[in-house]
């Protein structure tokens, strides 16, 4: 399994651990136990949660490979012999290009959150504490109409929350875009009119310009990957 890379344990006594629990487990429902519900987890592991580590994995891959374009293109820059402020422009350029399309990015992927109605890993923490325990009412009715008035709330107020999340993320876009475009612009006007120790070369230029393209192309790839994972990743119901 893991030479086939089927899993991603690394140590072949973690797969023998999980072998014994489920064994164990098994065990555990005695006659319950059938070989339909057998074929029935197994499905569901390969249709559900294999493509979801196999995501996992692809995203990992992704990641390295846009990093190592990355070095090679940042090398390449450096091959140019830049000043000192050839080399800032092109790091806080750079900088300022990523983290204004990093912040378009993340304000995409809280969208799709919602739609997939797969809300961050924090909100599973959120509880609304009744005023006492609902399994101590009698009156059918009475407790389960309370409980789904909380349900209600706990739902409402994980929709305000993302939505305050997409907003922050929103308010972070303006003043990265803000940046990117008030830096490119003092770049361009220094290509026109500044010192020549602060004019880029044409080679310069247009390294930077596949730099950029990098970074792009890496956070479309992403974004895709991610998509992909809520479409497969199974949604738990409450």
């Amino acid at each position: 399994m893991i030479d086939r890379g089927q899993t991603t344990a690394s140590d072949p006594n973690e797969i023998d651990h999980a072998s014994s629990q489920l064994k164990e487990r098994k065990k555990r429902l005695n006659n319950c136990w059938t070989c339909e519900i057998g074929e029935a987890i197994t499905k569901f592991v390969q249709q559900h949660i294999t493509p979801i580590y196999k995501v996992a994995t692809e995203e990992q891959i992704a990641i390295v490979q846009y990093d190592y374009n990355d070095r090679l293109i940042q090398l390449e820059y450096y091959q140019q012999n830049p000043n000192e402020y050839q080399k800032q422009i092109f790091e806080n350029l750079t900088q300022a290009k990523y983290e204004k399309e990093t912040s378009k990015f993340d304000v995409a992927i809280l969208k799709q959150r919602i739609v997939y109605n797969h809300l961050p890993q924090s909100f599973e923490s959120l509880k609304i504490p009744p005023p006492i325990s609902f399994d101590t009412i009698t009156d059918t009715m009475t407790r389960q109409h309370l409980k789904d008035r909380c349900e209600k709330i706990l739902k409402q107020t994980k929709s305000e929350m993302m939505m305050i999340y997409i907003t922050t993320a929103e308010a972070k876009i303006n003043e990265y875009e803000k940046k990117f475009d008030t830096d490119l612009a003092k770049m361009k006007e220094n290509q026109c009119s500044g010192p020549s120790h602060k004019k880029l070369t044409q080679t310069m230029l247009n390294i930077m310009e596949r730099r950029f393209q990098n970074i792009n192309e890496r956070l479309t790839c992403l974004y895709k990957l991610k998509l992909s994972f809520f479409v497969k990743a199974p949604t738990v119901k409450n």
